[in-house]
């Protein structure tokens, strides 16, 4: 069996998150069934989008720092619980030998396996500045909100991480407007907002990393 290392604090709960999800996830009968995890909490990589944005603040020293302490560790894969930190991917993957799983392909490996056409994508001012998904996304039709709902769902993310909670009607009326538009599917892409968004149509990439993070440590998903 192997181990995976996971680079946390981007937020601390999205981290938890996806903790909690690998053992929600794994097929166990006993303890000793559980994947072996390694978790670097770094909360002070400075925030993404901002650096995106506006330059200021480069978090890849620091994440690249998080990845080398896990590396020194042993662990055999690597995975990162934060949709805008895949920017710094290629960087941090040139720096090291451990694999680093990639959520966001990962994700776009659902929606092909799931057959999802058309798709709206909800996430940080950074990561649709970056045209994360939209690099891996090459046959399915994803779409953005109009500049309105982008920010009212950036605002839902950093309240979230500011307050640990966010205003009930807010995403209330949120998810109106996203059921009235003719889509196979919403990925919730940013690791917050499936702490903030549930029901089937949504996509949760942090669902989808701890299913590979299962898999690549050679361990039974649940059924």
């Amino acid at each position: 069996m192997k181990t995976i290392g996971i680079i946390g604090g981007m937020g601390s709960e999205a981290t938890l998150d996806l903790f909690h999800k690998i053992i929600k996830q794994t097929h166990v009968t006993k303890d000793q069934d559980h994947v072996h995890i390694i978790i670097d909490n770094h909360a002070r990589i400075p925030d993404r989008s901002h650096y995106i944005l506006t330059g200021e603040h480069n978090p890849s020293e620091y994440i690249l720092e998080a990845a080398k302490r896990l590396e020194s560790l042993k662990v055999d894969y690597i995975a990162i619980p934060c949709n805008t930190a895949h920017f710094f991917y290629e960087a941090i993957k040139e720096k090291i030998s451990t694999p680093l799983i990639h959520m966001i392909k990962e994700t776009y490996h659902y929606i092909l396996k799931n057959n999802l056409k058309k798709v709206l994508l909800l996430a940080t001012q950074g990561t649709y500045a970056s045209n994360l998904y939209q690099n891996c996304f090459k046959n399915s039709e994803l779409l953005e909100p109009n500049e309105i709902l982008k920010g009212k769902i950036h605002k839902l993310i950093y309240d979230y991480k500011k307050y640990g909670k966010v205003n009930s009607h807010e995403v209330e009326e949120i998810q109106i407007q996203l059921s009235a538009l003719n889509v196979d599917a919403v990925i919730l892409g940013c690791t917050e907002l499936p702490l903030i968004f549930k029901g089937p149509r949504f996509i949760d990439p942090t669902a989808i990393l701890a299913r590979a993070c299962i898999k690549k440590a050679g361990h039974r998903i649940k059924k």
